[in-house]
Order: C-alpha cells, then structure tokens, then sequence
C-alpha cells in the first residue's frame, strides 16, 4: 500500500511549478488489493525546506495499493541495498546456478506458478502517486496500481531464463524456497562479485530470500483490478516482462550482477 499526499492549486501550473523537497511524499508497505478500503484523512506538516506552497492549498489525500515492485533500494550513503524480492529468485540464482551447477529452479508453489498474477513497476507507480495528486477526481480515493497485464510464472520464469541465456529447469510440482536454494551460496556469490568486480560481495545484503518465499510461496491467485483508476483517465500501461529486463540491465550496468 502506499499512501500519498501533496498540496497542489490542482492545475497545471502548479504541477509544473511543483516545488523539490527532501521531504517525503509516499510510504510503501505491504496490503491485499483495495476493495472497500476507504481513506483515512492525514496531517502532515509543511516542508522543512523552504518552497512556493501556499498554506491555504487542501490537502489531498489517497490509498495505492501495489503488487510486488521489482527494484533494488540504495542505503542513504548510496551503497547497494535488496533487489525487489521477486526478482531476486532470477536475479541471484542465475549467476550462482553458473558457477556451481544448480539448476534454475523456481522457488514457489504449485498455485503460483500455475495461477495468474500481476506486479507493479515503480516507475508506473511514480507516474500513477503524480497522477492520483494532481487530479481532482482522485481526490480522497482509495486505488489498486499494478501493471496492467497478468501472467503466469510458468511462462514467465522462461523469458527470464532467456534474458540470461538458460535452460529452465522443469517445475518439480512443488515448492523449493529460495531460502534453501541459497542457504549455502554465499561463499559462490563473494568468489562471483570479486571475479566481476561487482558492487555488494555480501549476499544477504542484496536479497531477503524469505520475503521472496512468502510471496512466491502463496497458495491462492492474487490479482488487482485497475478499472476504478481507469474510469478516472489514468490509462498507463507496463508490460511486466519488460519491467524485468529493464531492471536486470539497470542492475548490470550498476554493477550488481554480472
């Protein structure tokens, strides 16, 4: 779930004019899809910082609740922090597998990897948090926010075997958690990141391999409806496989994977 707020004149000119601040404006937590959620108002104080908000703009206030944001987070001193938990079942296993000869397994059960799902992209987010606080119909609204596509890991954990050039191996039928896939890895991932001269040798630091778990781990089908941001002219769209390559070049390219 995130939960956002902004003051705004609600117009164009204020949005272009939207101060920067080191304040934030989203917090990120975990929620089932909204059904009849409904807002509860928020105080917050101005910007410590200074900026052009005038203190007679309303508050707005709205509820987003997400599915699984693939990503990493950076520490405030810049330094690598987890990849998103989903994508670390691809992310760490495939330069582990090479290296030690494991197969490319994935991690969930039966009914996730045989069920439809869905995820959100964080920059879809971003755009739809933008959207929810300068629009007035959004006002005091409660949203789901996903990609807009649905898909199923058993065709999925495929196109992600080939972004890195592998042969998936066969679903056994039954869940093989991460966490033990990866329980003795952190030796083969410290010998991996010095060879390529990676950013974090420290395994535990890039992924939490029970949240990947619990999440894939699931045994009922989870999907959020977008129609009520529709309805409401927010039309963007990401295509969840694109998501994940995109973030598996981000990582590459910033040296967290090799």
């Amino acid at each position: 779930m995130v939960r956002s707020w902004m003051r705004s004149r609600l117009n164009s000119e204020s949005v272009a004019k939207m101060p920067k601040t080191s304040r934030p404006v989203a917090i990120v937590v975990s929620m089932p899809p909204v059904s009849t959620l409904r807002p509860i108002p928020l105080a917050c104080s101005a910007p410590t910082s200074s900026t052009t908000w005038a203190g007679d703009r309303p508050m707005r206030s709205s509820f987003h609740t997400t599915s699984a944001l693939p990503g990493r987070s950076t520490s405030s001193a810049g330094e690598a922090g987890p990849v998103g938990h989903r994508a670390a079942a691809g992310i760490l296993v495939d330069p582990i597998g090479r290296d030690t000869d494991r197969p490319f397994l994935f991690p969930g059960s039966a009914a996730q990897w045989n069920g439809l799902t869905d995820m959100t992209d964080a920059r879809l987010l971003a755009r739809h948090l933008e959207w929810a606080s300068t629009t007035e119909a959004a006002r005091d609204q409660a949203f789901n926010v996903v990609n807009g596509d649905v898909f199923r890991w058993s065709w999925m954990w495929g196109r992600i075997a080939g972004w890195f050039g592998l042969q998936p191996a066969p679903f056994p039928g039954q869940g093989t958690p991460l966490e033990r896939q990866l329980a003795d890895a952190s030796p083969a991932w410290a010998e991996i990141a010095r060879r390529h001269d990676l950013a974090e040798r420290d395994l535990n630091r890039l992924a939490s391999a029970w949240h990947t778990d619990a999440d894939l781990g699931r045994s009922i089908e989870v999907v959020a409806d977008m129609g009520k941001s529709r309805k409401l002219g927010f039309l963007d769209y990401q295509a969840t496989d694109d998501s994940f390559f995109d973030l598996f070049n981000t990582l590459r390219q910033a040296r967290i994977i090799p």
